[in-house]
């Protein structure tokens, strides 16, 4: 699977992608990177700009209709996140809807407010608990998500 337009596509992550994610996960501070047999590699998506990877986002699948989002991570000097989101966001929306999940269910903690943002306007509602967010999308119009007792 790849999508591309202009300067910027959006392809299946590869297994050689893990080097980066690493490096990525050290430039952030020394966060301690995931390990590479965690990375869902049918679901997990990396953002590129003139052939250069540039921001990660995955899901991972269920045996029920809800969808885990996994995390998201991009290069640290990399400044235009907001669109490698909105089409990773898109990407992982498509993606899930068409392997038959009809909600993205997320957590996280309040350090997460940027991503948290995004998650709405690409349709997602959250409930703030104080030290994290919990949130889901509905992918479906037929879902009713009150069980989740989230707010818009």
């Amino acid at each position: 699977m790849g999508k591309q337009i202009g300067m910027w596509k959006i392809q299946k992550y590869m297994p050689n992608n893990y080097t980066t994610l690493k490096k990525w996960f050290k430039d952030w501070d020394n966060w301690t990177p995931c390990s590479e047999s965690s990375i869902p590699q049918e679901s997990s998506f990396m953002y590129y700009e003139n052939e250069i990877p540039k921001a990660f986002m995955c899901y991972y699948k269920t045996n029920s209709d809800i969808a885990v989002m996994g995390f998201t991570i991009k290069d640290r000097e990399f400044k235009d996140s907001d669109r490698a989101l909105d089409y990773l966001f898109n990407t992982i929306k498509e993606d899930a809807k068409s392997a038959g999940f009809n909600i993205i269910y997320y957590s996280t903690d309040n350090v997460s407010k940027h991503f948290v943002d995004k998650f709405v306007q690409h349709g997602g509602v959250v409930t703030d608990n104080a030290d994290a967010y919990i949130a889901c999308m509905k992918l479906s119009d037929n879902i009713n998500i009150d069980f989740f007792e989230c707010k818009e």
